[in-house]
């Protein structure tokens, strides 16, 4: 995410998807590291707008906002830890409360982790 758009880390970027299996005790986790995206997801600047996409050659994400709520479509491409696909619609409360975490690196309180939920 481009300071621009927020806050966020410009210089490295995170996808990625896990499944939990809390009766087994499993889980598997497939993500990927993309360097200097400098903006380039384009993320959308509220929780409640827009699309934001990722695809590379590991993994696929979709995240967007509709008049039904939330969907989430995902699929990823093995590379030994197995595959993942899933389309997943997220509802709420039109009046939900959410939440932004700034949180400050103790080595460099001028950089920050960025989460919005």
């Amino acid at each position: 995410m481009a300071p621009e758009q927020g806050g966020g880390l410009t210089f490295i970027g995170m996808a990625a998807v896990c499944w939990l299996d809390f009766k087994q005790k499993i889980f598997s986790q497939v993500d990927t590291l993309s360097l200097f995206p400098m903006g380039g997801l384009n993320l959308p600047s509220a929780s409640d707008l827009g699309v934001t996409r990722f695809e590379n050659n590991i993994l696929r994400l979709g995240f967007e906002v509709t008049s039904e709520g939330r969907r989430l479509v995902f699929e990823t491409h093995g590379k030994g830890q197995g595959e993942l696909k899933g389309n997943i619609l997220l509802t709420q409360a039109r009046d939900a409360d959410d939440m932004v975490m700034a949180t400050s690196w103790k080595e460099n309180p001028r950089a920050f982790y960025y989460n919005h939920r």
